[in-house]
């Protein structure tokens, strides 16, 4: 039996669910599955429960004043548990993973998925070629990268030479609407987002695009499923948006089947889980035309794509005078969640990169929780 370990410290939103996914995967098909993880404030309190009862969880703080000094008791834990897989999520872990692994392990695979590798960040100028010097500097322990998205592998290849492997992320379904053509609420249009008020999901310009409609007197209500930075938050709510704060799974699943259009005002993206998530509760998505949402939304056919905050609130002008056939939209979105980002996909290219062979559909875990 094959054994795989996870390394992870963004145990938090979108990183958190793929890391879910993938480890719940290995472990139905029989796999011996440990997560080694950190705790960071965002982390859901229950967040032992997401995972298959067959995998065995190490938590080990690595994140903050931690980072370095995590290299030694990291390197320890791995050489315990004498894994044949080392599957390493998102830049931090990334990094310390393999300065943790190397010299040992030689027959071990070693994957590494950045889930939005740092040089794609868009507020760091010229501290970019900082983090590709470290991601250069961590590659003395060979692995292979696993990109999310065409955007992000181009990124890989440009700034650390690594061709990478592509690894699209995928999630469960998560509508309860029976039918997409759906007799028309009355009320308000309800928009949300979800995750992290931060710089990179675009705060600032979700507020301006909500008090652009809001001024414009367009029937609208505005939500931010998530929290953040207190700065960022308290201008959202002076712009007229509800913040929810964070809500365990149920509750994000609750607020994106009851709202009508999803916005994602993010200004990068690796390949973002939320839109999938939205594109499968059958919510309309209207999103930023930037890296990783240029990847999983095909404009015009299952989402729409804006240049610009004005552009956005078009759109969502013109689905509250019903002069766009969003249900057409909507039902393509929903199908293309539901094949190319299936967790049956998943699960298969995953596997195949592994090495390991697929003898059967396992994936009823998802089916019962």
């Amino acid at each position: 039996m094959s054994r795989v370990v996870h390394v992870v410290e963004a145990t938090a939103t979108g990183t958190l669910t793929m890391v879910c996914a993938a480890a719940n995967l290995s472990a139905a098909r029989g796999l011996n599955v440990h997560v080694i993880y950190s705790r960071r404030p965002e982390t859901p309190h229950n967040v032992a429960t997401l995972f298959h009862q067959d995998i065995k969880l190490h938590e080990l703080p690595m994140g903050g004043s931690n980072a370095f000094r995590a290299i030694w008791p990291l390197r320890k834990k791995i050489v315990q548990l004498g894994p044949d897989i080392v599957h390493l999520h998102s830049s931090f872990a990334g990094f310390i993973g393999r300065l943790a692994t190397f010299g040992i392990l030689r027959k071990a695979k070693i994957f590494y998925s950045p889930h939005c590798i740092s040089v794609m960040r868009q507020d760091i100028g010229a501290k970019r070629f900082i983090f590709a010097g470290l991601e250069r500097l961590a590659s003395i322990r060979r692995c292979t990268y696993l990109a999310c998205s065409m955007s992000e592998k181009n990124e890989i290849l440009r700034w650390t030479g690594a061709n990478a492997k592509l690894l699209e992320n995928a999630v469960e379904s998560v509508s309860t609407v029976e039918s997409i053509d759906a007799t028309p609420r009355n009320g308000p249009i309800k928009v949300v987002t979800a995750g992290g008020v931060r710089l990179q999901k675009g705060p600032e310009e979700f507020a301006t695009i909500a008090r652009t409609c809001l001024d414009e007197g367009i029937d609208v209500e505005f939500k931010w499923i998530g929290h953040g930075e207190l700065e960022a938050v308290d201008k959202l709510a002076d712009s007229g948006v509800s913040i929810t704060g964070w809500l365990p799974k149920t509750g994000v699943y609750a607020e994106l089947n009851a709202a009508d259009i999803y916005l994602s005002t993010a200004r990068w993206e690796g390949l973002p889980v939320s839109i999938i998530e939205a594109m499968t509760s059958n919510t309309l998505v209207i999103a930023n035309k930037c890296a990783g949402n240029v990847d999983v939304i095909d404009h015009g056919r299952t989402g729409l794509l804006y240049s610009n905050p004005r552009e956005a609130k078009e759109f969502i002008q013109s689905i509250v005078n019903d002069s766009l056939d969003f249900n057409r939209i909507k039902r393509a979105a929903n199908i293309e969640a539901k094949t190319r980002f299936s967790l049956s996909a998943f699960d298969k290219r995953l596997h195949e990169l592994y090495g390991i062979p697929l003898k059967s559909d396992k994936t009823a875990y998802y089916n019962e929780h």
